[in-house]
């Protein structure tokens, strides 16, 4: 599914603003940009609709690619426009008063730079122009679309009772599961099975809050579970959820740094000088394990430090992880009843009882939506929310007749069906950021911060504004494709053809790299992010150049991620990446210093440096440039302006 509204909105931004009289006729360009904007606003007006229809016609689909093709080109293009005046701007600021920087930041010959760029703008008019030609071989229509917005809490043990309809029963019996006596020393498991979307974390916040709970066991604790289901990393959360349960540290636990740097012997001596003996009721939040001898472990530590009659409850959709983890206590969640879907349904499609009761018609057709989603609790709050405060009949209608719920009906999967109708209800610049969320590495824990960054970088968004709550209040996983590619680790049996066409690349190592990698890498030529990442528990060597090799890549990048990477020099080269707003060099334990070059990233907005040990300095001439410095692990040390 091509995501090409929300590039569109930001391009067009940029072309207009370049438009501008005085830049434009500077460079000669007034008229190109002119007839480049008016091409892009008309088929701005259509995408909408050509996104909805892509999904049943796949001519719209193949259009929608080649435009959004046309339309990331035009955005490169338009950033080298960018960049040359922030260079200009550079010059100008610093230049006078040290030459240094008047030669640090040369380039070439101007007026064939002017050239350069105005033939590429004329280039990408006619390109635009051959794809506009197609658009009416398909007669899309004309609409916009205003933000919606919905309601939905970030994810934490905590719950209100009065947000979770029809589970009373259903947390009755857990807790008195959870209340009866032991017979045996055994750790006892009580896993919570069902579909996802069913409400299985919410049934177990509300059993994790019960009064009866909390008087029964100290500490709970709540950890969500990787689907690696790595012991290291589970016991690493253990220990930090151990200790802000208890406010219990011990004295030499206080003089260590970094818990993340802790053997996992370490961190079993530290858990269980906090857990000793008393009776502790785990949560483990969507479990995907069936290996056998990880859960062992686990379970075997818990049962070496816990006092008797201790507890832990496992939400999962797979019922062979219960029975790997020997447990014949096993709850299987079901659907909501009719009455109950209603009752959830309006409690978030409308503001109160007194809002339903004036739009009787408006809740007839509630009922036939609730009717479509099977009594699936997220179903329902995703189409509820989005219809919230909507009192036009056309759109409830819309949800309700949708042709998504046909597309799905084959696969009985409502809440597919749901997201999907969520998803299009957005705004541009929402489809966009949720999008880029697919960048971030499987189980790689992002702050808000961190997305905000990254969509920044990439130009999604210009500040944070409302933007993050809107994304983190939808928070879906959307089936999405733009132009990912992802490379397995080495001796994957897994293959990935290169596509020139690829934007974002996504590199897993694992026991260092292959030549098959950088085979692949020097046939790319547009890419505008590179995430790469390591194994979990995995420390490869990065080699020189390996980096330069996918520096040389970038010319067009804005996001370069090496998070927990290390290597001891970062290649000079990475000075020539004009477009680069965001690098990430954080869990580096052998750079000590930064090539002086990195001070040329003029376009550079975040430079993360957490945990980088045995970095000693910072290049002198970086306080010519303009961006945040993260040094620390949860604090900024520097704010350059």
């Amino acid at each position: 599914m091509e995501v090409v509204s929300g590039v569109a909105v930001e391009v067009l931004k940029t072309v207009a603003s370049f438009a501008d009289e005085k830049i434009s006729l500077a460079w000669g360009m007034k008229d190109d940009l002119e007839k480049l904007e008016e091409t892009m606003s008309t088929l701005e007006a259509v995408l909408l609709d050509a996104e909805e229809q892509q999904q049943e016609n796949k001519e719209i689909e193949v259009w929608l690619r080649r435009l959004k093709d046309v339309f990331l080109d035009a955005w490169d293009v338009l950033d080298e426009y960018e960049c040359e005046l922030l260079r200009r701007e550079v010059v100008k600021r610093h230049g006078r008063i040290d030459r240094k920087v008047r030669r640090f930041f040369s380039r070439s010959n101007p007026l064939a730079f002017c050239l350069s760029i105005g033939n590429q703008i004329k280039a990408i008019r006619q390109k635009l122009d051959d794809v506009a030609k197609d658009k009416s071989n398909f007669h899309l229509k004309e609409h916009h679309q205003d933000a919606r917005q919905v309601r939905r809490e970030m994810e934490s043990s905590f719950v209100r009772p009065s947000e979770v309809i029809g589970r009373e029963s259903d947390r009755d019996k857990i807790v008195k599961l959870l209340m009866q006596k032991d017979n045996n020393n055994s750790i006892s498991v009580i896993p919570i099975i069902g579909v996802g979307g069913l409400g299985k974390t919410a049934l177990a916040k509300l059993v994790y809050n019960d009064d009866k709970v909390t008087e029964k066991f100290y500490p709970k604790l709540w950890v969500c579970v990787q689907q690696d289901f790595n012991v290291t990393e589970l016991t690493r959360k253990l220990l930090i959820s151990s200790i802000s349960a208890t406010n219990t540290v011990h004295q030499s636990l206080k003089q260590t740094r970094d818990i993340s740097n802790l053997s996992v012997d370490q961190l079993q001596l530290f858990l269980r000088s906090i857990l000793k003996d008393k009776k502790v009721l785990l949560v483990l939040d969507d479990v995907w394990n069936e290996d056998r001898g990880k859960w062992n472990e686990v379970r075997d530590l818990l049962s070496a430090v816990c006092a008797m009659g201790s507890k832990v409850i496992v939400t999962t959709r797979n019922t062979q992880v219960a029975s790997i983890m020997g447990t014949t206590r096993t709850h299987h969640l079901e659907c909501l009843s009719e009455e109950d879907s209603l009752s959830l349904f309006f409690k978030y499609a409308f503001v109160d009882e007194q809002e339903a009761a004036r739009f009787p018609k408006l809740r007839d057709i509630g009922k036939q939506i609730v009717q479509k989603c099977g009594g699936l609790p997220l179903a329902l709050k995703t189409l509820g929310s989005v219809l919230c405060s909507k009192t036009d009949d056309g759109e409830w209608i819309y949800v309700r007749d949708s042709e998504i719920w046909k597309l799905r009906r084959e696969q009985n999967d409502p809440i597919l069906s749901a997201l999907k109708l969520s998803y299009s209800t957005m705004s541009p610049s929402l489809k966009q950021c949720f999008a880029y969320c697919s960048l971030v590495p499987k189980n790689f824990r992002a702050s808000d911060l961190y997305m905000i960054r990254i969509w920044m970088a990439l130009g999604i968004i210009h500040s944070s504004g409302k933007v993050l709550g809107n994304c983190i209040s939808k928070s879906f996983a959307a089936d999405l494709s733009f132009n990912i590619l992802t490379m397995p680790s080495k001796n994957s049996n897994s293959t990935t053809a290169p596509n020139e066409r690829v934007r974002h690349l996504r590199i897993l190592l694992k026991d260092g790299h292959d030549q098959s990698i950088i085979m692949i890498l020097q046939k790319l030529q547009k890419v505008r992010s590179i995430f790469v990442a390591k194994e979990m528990g995995e420390e490869p060597n990065i080699e020189e150049s390996f980096l330069s090799t996918c520096i040389s890549r970038l010319k067009y990048s804005r996001l370069l991620h090496l998070y927990g990477l290390c290597f001891e020099v970062l290649p000079s080269s990475i000075g020539a990446l004009k477009h680069l707003r965001y690098l990430n060099l954080s869990g580096n334990k052998k750079i000590k210093k930064l090539p002086n070059s990195i001070c040329k990233l003029q376009s550079l907005q975040t430079l993360y440096l957490h945990r980088c040990s045995e970095l000693e300095e910072l290049p002198r001439d970086i306080r010519n440039l303009k961006f945040e410095i993260f040094a620390a692990r949860y604090e900024m040390l520097y704010h350059i302006t």
